[in-house]
């Protein structure tokens, strides 16, 4: 019975597992990913910067004041 209970049970899982990415459409991975992660980016800048303006038709991060009651003139 002692020789039952220190045997692996049938379905264990290895003990460091590894992660492979296949390559899409003859794509290694690195380069998928990279791709990927550059296109969120831009995503996300363009939402933050671009979009708010595009949205309040050009009003966010334009000057609250009149021009005459700038400092500048």
């Amino acid at each position: 019975m002692a020789e039952q209970r220190n045997r692996a049970p049938h379905g264990a899982a290895p003990a460091d597992p590894a992660v492979r990415l296949r390559p899409v459409a003859g794509v290694a991975p690195g380069i998928y990913l990279t791709g990927l992660y550059g296109a969120a980016l831009l995503a996300l800048l363009f939402f933050a910067a671009l979009f708010p303006g595009l949205r309040c038709r050009g009003i966010a991060g334009a000057a609250r004041r009149p021009p005459a009651a700038s400092p500048d003139h």
